[in-house]
C-alpha cells in the first residue's frame, strides 16, 4: 500500500538503535518508558492538535507545492510502521580522548608517602595557605605526597602531590603514612565510571522520613513514625535523626543493611534511611546519537508519547497521507524538510514519513561562534528547541536532548567556558515546606557560568521539555559521555577539579 521506502525505514532504524522488530509479524515491539519522579504533564497547547480521529485532514504543501492526502485510513497491520524508541540495553561506554581516572586503591599503588583522603570532599589546594581550591578526593582515596612548607594549615602540616601541581592538609581531611597499603575503614562508595549512573539512587516517598546518623536502638526505632507524622521532635531522639526530609528528596545508595529485623540503607554520605521510606530508581533511557554513521544533521527527536506517523499512498496519484505508524518516545530520524500545512509545520523525514512538527525537537547545525574558533570542543545549547550538539571544530558529532529551566528559572543565553567538573555532586535548593529539594551524587556535573551546570537527570525522564532550577538537565549516558569527552580532565583518585579553563558552552534560545 505504502511505498517501497518503508521497508528501508524498518531495516534503517533497526539497526541505528540496535533493536528488532518485525513490520510483518504480529510482534509488537515494547520500549517502555519508565515515569521517574517529579514528571510534568505535557501542556494542551504543546499537544498535536488533531480531529476526532486524531488524523489531520487539512491540505498540505510541500516545496510550496500543495496536496491533498485525502480521508486517513487505517492500514493492514502488517504495513503498520513502528519507529522505536532507545534502550540502554547492550550500552557500552564510547569516551573519547579521556579516560576515566582509576579510583581507590591500586595494585601497585602509591609508594613512599601517601595521602589518604579521611573528609567527605577533601580539598587539595593551589598552594600552601592560599584559599583557591584545586579539587577534591573523596574519603578513601589515596595520592602520593611529599612534605612541604607554608602558612595556613593550622594544627596540621602540607604535603604536596608527587605527580601534579596541589597541595594537602593534614588538618583538612587527609591524614600521611609510609606504610602501605594504606586503608580507611570507613571507604565511602565511589562513582562506578563505567556506567550511566556511577551509583544507585532511590527517592523519598513517606513525607517527612527521618534520615539518621546512626542506626537506631530498639527503642528509638519505635519513635520513628512519629517522627515522620511530626508528632514528634526529631531533637528529641539526641544526635539519632540528622534531618527529616520534608520536600523532595533523592539519595544515593551504598547499600543494604539488616538491623533489629528492620532493612535500612545506608547512602553514600554514611548515614541511614528505613528501606520503606524509599523507592529505588532506574536510569532513564533516553540517550543521544553519535553522529556521521547512520545519523547526522538536521535530526529530530520524538519527545511526546506515542506520536502518529503518516506516509504517502502508492495507491493514490495526489499523493495522499495515511496514518501509517507510530513514533515511540524517543525516537529520532533525518530531517529531509519542514513540510507546511496551513498554520502548522509537519518533519518530512528522508525515508518519506512525515510527524508533527510540534510533537518533536530538532537538531540543527550552527555556525561555530567567533569566541570559541581556537578551541576544537565545544556545545551548542539550544534552548528554544531544548537539544544539544557536541562540535569539534566545525563539525557535529553528537546531538541529544535536554531539559533546561523552567518558568522562573530559565537558564540564560550566553558563551561560558567550563570552570569545574564533579564526578557527583550534592544539589539542593528552594525553602521548607514550600519547594525544598535535596539531590544527592547528581552525576556528572560540569559548571561553566557560577553556580550554572551541565549535568547527568536521574529524577525524571522529561527530556525535551524545560524542567530545572536553571541547570541543563542531560541524560545520564550522554552526561557521563560529555564528562569524559570534554577537556578538564580528571586526575587519578580524584573526584572534582575546580580550575579552569575547560570546553566552551555556547547557549541560544531563537
Amino acid at each position: 500500500m505504502y511505498r517501497k521506502a518503508t521497508e528501508r525505514i524498518v531495516l534503517s532504524l533497526a539497526c541505528a538503535l540496535g533493536l528488532i522488530f518485525f513490520v510483518s509479524c504480529a510482534s509488537e515491539v515494547s520500549c517502555s518508558e519508565r515515569a521517574l519522579a517529579s514528571e510534568s504533564e505535557v501542556p494542551d497547547h504543546e499537544k498535536p492538535s488533531s480531529g476526532d480521529d486524531g488524523v489531520k485532514t487539512a491540505s498540505l504543501t510541500v516545496d510550496g507545492a500543495p496536496y491533498d492526502r485525502g480521508e486517513a485510513q487505517e492500514p493492514a497491520d502488517e504495513d503498520w510502521l513502528v519507529l522505536p524508541g532507545p534502550s540502554l540495553d547492550g550500552w557500552k561506554p564510547r569516551l573519547g580522548p579521556h579516560e576515566p581516572p582509576s579510583l581507590g586503591p591500586q595494585p601497585g599503588g602509591p609508594e613512599g608517602l601517601v595521602a589518604l583522603a579521611t573528609g567527605f570532599n577533601a580539598r587539595v589546594f593551589r598552594s600552601p595557605g592560599s584559599q583557591h581550591i584545586f579539587g577534591e578526593v573523596r574519603r578513601g582515596n589515596r595520592l602520593a605526597v611529599e612534605p612541604a612548607s607554608g602558612p595556613g594549615c593550622t594544627d596540621g602540616e602540607w604535603y604536596s602531590l608527587r605527580e601534579r601541581n596541589g597541595y594537602v592538609c593534614t588538618s583538612a581531611g587527609f591524614i600521611v603514612s609510609d606504610e602501605p597499603p594504606l586503608e580507611y575503614e570507613d571507604r565511602q562508595r565511589q562513582p562506578d565510571i563505567s556506567v550511566p549512573l556511577g551509583l544507585d539512587h532511590a527517592k523519598v516517598i513517606t513525607p517527612g522520613a527521618p534520615r539518621l546518623s546512626r542506626l537506631p536502638t530498639r527503642e528509638e526505632a519505635g519513635k520513628l513514625d512519629a517522627v515522620a507524622e511530626g508528632e514528634l521532635n526529631h531533637r528529641s531522639l539526641g544526635d539519632l535523626v540528622a534531618v527529616r526530609m520534608v520536600g523532595d528528596f533523592f539519595l544515593a545508595v551504598d547499600k543494604e543493611v539488616m538491623h533489629e529485623g528492620e532493612r535500612y540503607i545506608r547512602t553514600v554520605k554514611g548515614q541511614y534511611v528505613r528501606a520503606r521510606d524509599i523507592e529505588m530508581m532506574e536510569p532513564p533511557t533516553m540517550h543521544g546519537e553519535h553522529l556521521g554513521e547512520t545519523y547526522e544533521l538536521p535530526l529530530a527527536f520524538v519527545y511526546l508519547e506515542d506520536s502518529p506517523v503518516y506516509c504517502r499512498s502508492e495507491s493514490s496519484a495526489r499523493g495522499e497521507l495515511e496514518h501509517c505508524g507510530e513514533a515511540r518516545r524517543f525516537s529520532r530520524f533525518n530531517v529531509e524538510n519542514i513540510v507546511l500545512q496551513q498554520d502548522e509545520e509537519w518533519v518530512l523525514s528522508r525515508e518519506g514519513f512525515l510527524i508533527q512538527r510540534s510533537a518533536v525537537r530538532i537538531a540543527e547545525k550552527i555556525e561555530q561562534p567567533s569566541k570559541v574558533q581556537r578551541n576544537p570542543k565545544w556545545v551548542h545549547v539550544d534552548l528554544g528547541e531544548q537539544t544539544l550538539v557536541a562540535y569539534e571544530g566545525t563539525t557535529p558529532i553528537f546531538a541529544t536532548m535536554i531539559s533546561s529551566g523552567r518558568e522562573g528559572y530559565t537558564t540564560p543565553t550566553g558563551t561560558w567556558r567550563t570552570t569545574r567538573k564533579y564526578l557527583t555532586r550534592t544539589m539542593r535548593g528552594g525553602r521548607v515546606p514550600i519547594d525544598f529539594y535535596y539531590v544527592e551524587e547528581v552525576p556528572w556535573a560540569i559548571f561553566y557560568n557560577r553556580g550554572y551546570a551541565v549535568h547527568g537527570a536521574y529524577w525524571h525522564n522529561n527530556f525535551g521539555q524545560v524542567q530545572s532550577r536553571g541547570c541543563t538537565n542531560v541524560p545520564p549516558a550522554d552526561a557521563r559521555w560529555l564528562f569524559f569527552w570534554s577537556t578538564l580532565a580528571i586526575p587519578e583518585n580524584w573526584h572534582a577539579v575546580t580550575w579552569s579553563p575547560g570546553i566552551w558552552w555556547h547557549f541560544t534560545r531563537d
